[in-house]
């Protein structure tokens, strides 16, 4: 008798469950439009069994949102390979990494070899353009250093024309240590401007390639740098000029006062 009882729990389950995935396949095949899908093929729709005394169906076959309208020619197709002309699938435009602009993909037809010479004539301008920034830089630098030492130069002479004894030898060691730096920062400076003419020669030759390789906002833009650069340059170099024009006519001043003081 349990036997029976048990086996008549097992056929009343099956029914009911046959009946729930057969309403189900209707259901699936009004909604996604399978006209050829067979009752009993479960895998195909994706139904899964759970532990409990009643199955659970868990359907994974997902209508995804409606494709854009440039994809005429997609096909769209679910995992058992049945096409399905209702249902729509995103195509590749719509992904971020291939979404790109038809200004920034060159065809390779587009590659030519007047194209590729004005974009590496643009990389050189580019390379040219920053050693010229970092020269200019340098020169600004050392004149600046060396208009400070001539400043501090001149303080101390003025200093040393009312210095008594002791405080002029203490005034002529600070000079000595103040001149040898002064050397030292006028060997640099010198060197600089002597690549700078090296540097305006490289200019110049880049600027020309990239106009005859039909980059001319490149050449001018660079040669409007180089002249800007030659402007600031000429300008540090007439104020480093005055303060040294000072010092010497001070040290000519100290020179005849000394001779005067010695009659």
């Amino acid at each position: 008798m349990l036997g029976r009882s048990l086996l008549a729990k097992v056929v009343l389950q099956a029914t009911k469950f046959t009946l729930n995935v057969q309403r189900r396949i209707r259901s699936y095949r009004d909604d996604i439009g399978l006209a050829q899908l067979v009752p009993g093929s479960f895998m195909a729709l994706g139904f899964t069994f759970s532990k409990s005394e009643t199955p659970e169906c868990q359907p994974i076959v997902q209508i995804p949102a409606a494709a854009p309208s440039c994809c005429k020619n997609d096909v769209p197709t679910i995992n058992d390979g049945i096409s399905n002309p209702n249902v729509s699938f995103p195509c590749s435009c719509s992904n971020p990494r291939t979404n790109l602009k038809q200004s920034e993909v060159k065809e390779p037809e587009e590659l030519t070899h007047h194209f590729l010479l004005k974009q590496a004539s643009s990389v050189i301008v580019d390379s040219v353009t920053r050693l010229l920034t970092e020269t200019v830089s340098a020169l600004d630098t050392y004149h600046f250093q060396y208009s400070e030492m001539l400043n501090l130069c001149i303080a101390l002479l003025e200093q040393s024309r009312a210095a008594n004894e002791t405080s002029q030898e203490l005034i002529n060691c600070r000079l000595i240590v103040l001149r040898n730096q002064m050397e030292d920062v006028k060997r640099n400076l010198q060197e600089t401007e002597v690549f700078l003419l090296s540097v305006q020669d490289l200019v110049n030759q880049a600027a020309h390639t990239a106009y005859l390789a039909r980059a001319e906002y490149s050449s001018i833009a660079l040669s409007e740098r180089l002249q800007s650069a030659l402007l600031e340059v000429n300008r540090i170099k007439a104020a480093t000029k005055e303060l040294e024009n000072d010092m010497v006519q001070l040290q000519a001043v100290l020179i005849v006062e000394s001779g005067n003081s010695l009659k």
